[in-house]
């Protein structure tokens, strides 16, 4: 781990931009794994996940063909299950849902009458079956599941069993919730999404409705979301459905704009959340057909999807107009390279709370093509609002959140009017300080600052001359960028290599 000291104006004036306000939808980018420093290989068919804790989990290939799934925030990763266990040889791993807790629920298959299986993975790796095809039971399964977080499976049995219909397993009992004879549902055509409530939403042909619907319920009477023949729309794939009933689903409608992303919550009403009668040319449907992938959204009612745009190119959005909800496109740097494609578009569950977005990007640059796992983080403004010193801990010192994650940034401007101590009285993360202020910043205290933003740490000094006492510990490479005549001083630094002043 070594620092590298840029002491130049010039830089400083292509990187900052102190005293101004970061955008509220802004992002900061985390690289969570990397072709370039593993021996992974991605797949566009199995969209990674993010669960509300910041952890992406992803489905990988590594040397030898071990497939399986992992998951990491930005600092490492971890498998969590591969075609190792024996429980899994020979199988295809397919669609994953990812819970807080840390737990996996997954599709498999392998081609023999007893080779389809639903299975849920604890955090421990404990691998519990949900449902398995066979004689006697089920005949198969579509290949999205949905789990919620006390780790109930939704799955939708298929192939002519008898035993068709919509399931919720906890790996000791499987009860159907949709299917059966006198509810009205004649057929599935998709997977579920449940919530923690235990509704699920689902497509699929409804008696009441005359044809093709979205749905949602707990196992009662069933909720109408939008169908044919109340809103004229078609081509009924996967949805998610959030904790408060929410329903986002893609579709074709048979009147121009052709593709819409579409949400209610009962009562065939529905909301327009984005269209192609815009800037966009294509947007998610179902697999295969418009922009790939699924639309996602979180419990906030707050959406992304990856869309292709009628000026050309792909990119992921987060609302109805694409110039002011782009998080990123086609040609953005991301990691230092050029993003050349969004393979496999977004899963159902990109989105957490948070707004975290979980994304696979192949990359390019002189030495060729790379793909990455990367989440997409907004990044608040976190700058030092109090005119004097005080306790870093303490919020009412910020404008927006006490920074303290890796892809926050502690931005210490324009806010004291005298030479003024910050007491760092804890253990802090960042991955960016900033410096701009004639009257000097004294970062004292008995704590420590890890300075790390997924290859590194920076620290950018426009203005003034600024004190670091207490320790600053590196994860990766660390840069200082000093404007002339501004200086920043620094007492310790903890890395495992030599402290590089040059």
């Amino acid at each position: 781990m070594r620092w590298r000291h840029v002491s130049t104006g010039a830089v400083l004036s292509s990187v900052l931009a102190f005293g101004a306000s970061a955008a509220a939808d802004s992002y900061r980018f985390v690289r969570i794994a990397d072709t370039r420093t593993s021996d992974f290989s991605f797949d566009p068919n199995r969209q990674p996940a993010i669960n509300n804790l910041g952890s992406v989990l992803f489905y990988a290939n590594s040397p030898g063909f071990i497939a399986g799934y992992h998951h990491g925030s930005g600092l490492f990763t971890a498998p969590i299950i591969t075609t190792t266990h024996p429980a899994l040889s020979g199988l295809t791993l397919q669609a994953p849902s990812y819970n807080d807790s840390g737990q996996v629920a997954f599709y498999a298959e392998r081609p023999t009458p007893d080779g389809f299986r639903v299975y849920r993975v604890d955090a421990g790796g404990t691998v519990t079956l949900i449902a398995q095809s066979g004689s006697g039971t089920f005949g198969g399964f579509r290949a999205h599941v949905s789990m919620n977080s006390s780790g109930r499976v939704a799955f939708t049995a298929t192939g002519g069993s008898g035993l068709n219909g919509l399931y919720v397993g906890s790996g000791t009992s499987n009860l159907r919730l949709y299917g059966n004879p006198g509810d009205g549902v004649t057929s599935l055509s998709s997977g579920p999404s449940l919530n923690d409530d235990g509704t699920v939403s689902f497509a699929g042909n409804y008696l009441p409705v005359s044809g093709g619907a979205h749905l949602s319920g707990a196992g009662g009477p069933i909720n109408v979301i939008g169908s044919t023949s109340a809103n004229g729309i078609s081509l009924f794939g996967e949805s998610v459905i959030d904790n408060s009933g929410r329903v986002l689903f893609g579709a074709f409608r048979f009147s121009a704009p052709t593709h819409g992303l579409f949400r209610g919550s009962g009562g065939s009403v529905l909301s327009t959340v984005a269209d192609t009668d815009g800037d966009y040319a294509s947007l998610p449907i179902v697999t295969g057909i418009g922009a790939g992938g699924f639309p996602s959204m979180n419990n906030s009612g707050s959406l992304a999807f990856a869309a292709t745009l009628d000026s050309g190119g792909r990119g992921i959005f987060t609302g109805s107009n694409p110039a002011t909800s782009a998080v990123i496109r086609d040609g953005s740097t991301l990691f230092g390279r050029t993003v050349d494609h969004f393979f496999g578009g977004l899963s159902r569950e990109a989105i957490n709370d948070s707004g975290e977005i979980a994304f696979q990007a192949r990359l390019i640059d002189g030495a060729g093509f790379s793909n990455v796992v990367a989440k997409a983080v907004p990044v608040p403004d976190q700058r030092w609002s109090s005119t004097t010193g005080g306790l870093w801990s303490d919020g009412s010192n910020w404008l927006g959140p006490v920074p303290n994650a890796l892809y926050h940034t502690a931005n210490f401007t324009d806010a004291i009017t005298s030479d003024s101590t910050i007491t760092v009285d804890g253990s802090f993360r960042v991955g960016t300080i900033n410096f701009h202020n004639t009257h000097r910043y004294l970062l004292d205290g008995t704590g420590e600052i890890t300075l790390y933003d997924s290859f590194g740490g920076m620290i950018n000094v426009s203005a003034g001359s600024h004190h670091i006492k207490p320790p600053v510990s590196l994860q990766g490479t660390g840069t200082v960028n000093t404007a002339g005549g501004s200086s920043i001083l620094l007492d310790k630094c903890l890395a495992n290599r030599a402290f590089n002043a040059t």
